[in-house]
């Protein structure tokens, strides 16, 4: 692992789904030479709700520059994936402009800080995150704010139990914040017809953590980063034993499937790589 100088949520999950993925991604430093059109979605709504909560100006700034920034995206998209990035890009900003319609008459909140990226060592491992912001609710409690868009929005239950959430309660408690939960706002793509959200522009949640479920995932950390460092190779390198993940479940939607399928049957893995990805910038 060193290679990679920061951990996060993210490259702690994709070891856990499969370490070969983790190894393409956080170890040789591949990624897709293009976003997916759900990544493409999900950093327009970011970057719009952040400059909505920056200011006025700023959001109208947003506004006026994304067509121009949309349509030098699409130049560099290739022409099979053009209709799909459009799709998901109409969906972003209708989600943005909704959301900008909705907020001012249900936030219960002042934000404070947004696209908060926080840094700091436990147990001299450098960990990294990015949250959406910091809120200050009205009875003057700070709350983690996450915005997600989702086609099928989720269920409380379902949310309660999401570990990204219990990592950033973890590590703004050890950075010092004094967080009181979580504000889980969930943008539905298109409005529903049916079923449980049907007619919701928005939805939001709102979820605490107790001190023994930090705790707990604290532990469970610090034993996952001791498997991702700890020495298996038979030459003696640094590093975990590298290997696919066992139940398959790969197959219908990793962005490594392809080259780790010629790998393992022994093709022409560099040439692949070329063709599909380049090197992804680091976090210093």
């Amino acid at each position: 692992m060193s290679q990679q100088t920061l951990l996060t949520y993210s490259s702690l999950r994709s070891f856990r789904q499969c370490r070969q993925k983790w190894h393409y991604q956080y170890v040789l430093n591949l990624q897709p030479r293009f976003h997916s059109p759900g990544l493409t979605r999900g950093l327009i709504v970011h970057e719009g709700i952040a400059a909505f909560y920056k200011s006025k100006d700023a959001f109208g700034i947003w506004c006026q520059e994304t067509p121009a920034k949309v349509r030098a995206h699409l130049a560099a998209v290739p022409s099979d994936l053009q209709t799909k990035h459009e799709d998901e890009i109409s969906n972003a900003l209708d989600c943005v402009l909704r959301y900008a319609e909705w907020a001012p008459k249900n936030d219960d909140f002042v934000m404070k800080e947004t696209n908060l990226k926080l840094v700091l060592a436990i147990n001299e491992i450098p960990f990294q995150m990015e949250a959406d912001g910091i809120a200050r609710r009205e009875d003057n409690t700070f709350w983690l704010h996450e915005i997600k868009t989702a086609t099928q929005p989720m269920n409380e239950t379902i949310v309660e139990m999401d570990p990204q959430l219990t990592t950033y309660l973890w590590l703004l408690d050890e950075a010092g914040y004094n967080m009181t939960g979580i504000i889980y706002t969930q943008i539905p793509t298109k409005i529903l017809k049916s079923g449980p959200y049907a007619g919701q522009e928005v939805i939001r949640y709102y979820l605490h953590r107790t001190p023994e479920q930090i705790q707990a995932f604290y532990l469970e950390t610090v034993r996952q980063v001791f498997d991702m460092l700890i020495i298996e190779t038979p030459d003696g390198k640094e590093g975990p034993r590298i290997y696919r993940s066992p139940d398959r479940e790969c197959t219908w939607g990793c962005q490594y499937y392809g080259l780790c399928r010629i790998e393992s049957q022994g093709g022409d893995a560099e040439e692949y790589k070329k063709q599909i990805y380049v090197e992804r910038e680091l976090d210093r």
